[in-house]
């Protein structure tokens, strides 16, 4: 007997590009949040005396780190959008193993590669989706999206009746 769930196969290009992002993307708010400081002084004041207090009482080096900032922040939010992306699938299981298919490709995944699953749940995430992480025991990550919570109790339940003794099932909140 197949269960069949609809999923988003969510995929990361390069972790090297994703966290360098990361980083720049930091050191960019860092830089805008010393610029807010540095006007911090003439918040309550007329536009005219803002501009006066930039020119005069802003040093030129928080002038540089805010230009930069600024070029820095849309490149690499674009960079770190293009990263990620996902595709729309179908998570089809049962007795011998996982099979995700997609509209390029189908991996299929045996219970005696695979090391653990994780349901996880992130809690600053808005939407209402939960991910679901497949390790394997070559180090290998793959990770899909179910768009409901609904559907969770269903995939859990058919994971721990046709999964072997050995693999792990957890849950985790973050």
């Amino acid at each position: 007997m197949t269960q069949e769930f609809n999923i988003m196969l969510l995929k990361k290009r390069s972790s090297f590009l994703n966290d360098l992002s990361t980083v720049f993307l930091v050191v960019a708010i860092l830089g805008l949040g010393i610029f807010y400081l540095s006007m911090s002084p003439s918040e309550k004041s007329s536009t005219e005396l803002q501009v006066l207090w930039f020119i005069e009482g802003v040093p030129n080096w928080v002038k540089q780190v805010t230009l930069y900032s600024l070029l820095i922040l849309p490149i690499f939010f674009l960079i770190k959008l293009i990263n990620r992306r996902s595709e729309n699938g179908i998570l089809k299981i049962d007795v011998n193993g996982i099979i995700i298919t997609t509209n390029k490709r189908q991996i299929e995944l045996t219970y005696q590669k695979m090391k653990e699953i994780e349901f996880v749940n992130r809690i600053l995430n808005p939407s209402n989706s939960l991910d679901v992480l497949f390790k394997m025991k070559t180090d290998d990550v793959i990770r899909i999206r179910f768009p409901h919570y609904f559907i969770i109790n269903d995939v859990f339940e058919c994971l721990s009746n046709f999964s072997p003794d050995g693999l792990k099932i957890s849950a985790i909140l973050d």
